[in-house]
């Protein structure tokens, strides 16, 4: 073969095969850039925004379940559900109203007022043939430990603080220096109770903020709980402070012992409103925060029938398939263009 010729041969390969490198290159990009996106909107797809949560029904703890969620497609009928973690009890808990921006509120109370919170861990949304299509459940690692700080420390720093609030209101609108001195002494009767309640709401949220780490929302409501916890001890001890001021005075005064009553209002009253948001924050870590599938507790692993991953999975296997494919098709080429 003539020099020249072979020369041109080579060129014509290596100008060859650099086109079919940068081609299939850019093919490989594309597709993995496609999948990428495709991904990542089937992903923020699989969340709800807003939560359900327990709250009070006004008498009762944990007797009422608060809906309140963004993204459901507008049209369907879709109904709320509480289960047990052994899947073996759950209660109905209505259909979700639906507006037309997909957000969807609901609210149960039980109807003998009995606490739902502590008894059921799981919350599941179910379409019209009675398919799970969104669930969330209390963490099982800390869920024992969040029931326990819900219906012992932090209701109990709530109401400790409160009905201490009502003998500070007493004493700050008393006429007589006794009267002063009778309400500031059950304020103190009640500190170490709410000293106590606020370390057990604060211990427990922290060990629940680290042994929850990696469920976002259930350590951030901790770490609240535990800063509201904290205020609420602030305020209570300055309380202290002026209650014991107030049983030392000898006269009233303006400049005395009714400033003291003020202040001491006003210390339990900031008590008062850290401790019910430390409660709501307790509360909060036994919310549920719905993604898209059936719980593992008690539901198959097989998918349920109309869950909506399937067809999502379907068409990340079918672009994944043909990115091997060009890529295989990328180096059967090169292999040719060698040759």
């Amino acid at each position: 073969m003539e020099p020249r010729r072979l020369v041109g041969i080579l060129e014509r390969g290596r100008s060859g095969f650099f086109m079919v490198r940068t081609f299939s290159t850019g093919i490989i990009i594309s597709l993995v850039a496609v999948l990428t996106l495709f991904v990542s909107s089937a992903m923020a797809q699989t969340k709800l925004g807003g939560s359900v949560s327990f709250r009070d029904d006004g008498a009762n703890a944990g007797a009422k379940l608060v809906t309140s969620l963004t993204g459901l497609d507008v049209g369907i009928a879709y109904e709320g559900q509480l289960w047990s973690a052994d899947g073996q009890s759950s209660v109905d808990v209505g259909a979700l109203t639906i507006a037309v921006d997909g957000s969807a509120s609901n609210t149960y109370v039980d109807p003998d007022g009995a606490s739902l919170q502590g008894n059921y861990d799981h919350y599941v949304i179910v379409d019209p043939s009675g398919s799970i299509i969104y669930s969330d459940s209390i963490p099982s690692i800390v869920s024992d430990e969040i029931n326990s700080v819900i219906t012992t420390d932090a209701l109990g720093l709530r109401d400790t603080v409160a009905a201490a609030l009502v003998s500070a209101k007493a004493a700050n609108s008393a006429t007589t220096l006794s009267a002063q001195q009778t309400s500031a002494n059950e304020v103190l009767a009640a500190i170490d109770a709410i000293v106590a309640h606020a370390d057990g709401v604060i211990a427990a949220a922290d060990l629940i903020a680290v042994s929850a780490a990696a469920e976002l929302d259930v350590a951030a409501a901790a770490k609240l709980a535990s800063s509201n916890a904290a205020d609420a001890r602030t305020g209570a001890l300055q309380a202290q402070s002026n209650a014991t001021a107030l049983v030392a005075a000898t006269s009233i005064s303006d400049y005395g012992s009714k400033i003291q009553a003020q202040n001491l209002e006003v210390g339990l009253s900031n008590a008062n409103d850290s401790a019910r948001l430390a409660y709501g924050n307790a509360q909060d870590m036994a919310a549920f925060v719905l993604v898209l599938g059936a719980s593992p507790v008690f539901v198959s692993a097989t998918p349920a029938v109309g869950d909506s991953m399937v067809p999502s999975a379907a068409w990340m296997a079918l672009i994944l398939g043909f990115v091997l494919i060009a890529t295989g098709g990328v180096l059967a080429t090169k292999r040719q263009v060698s040759s």
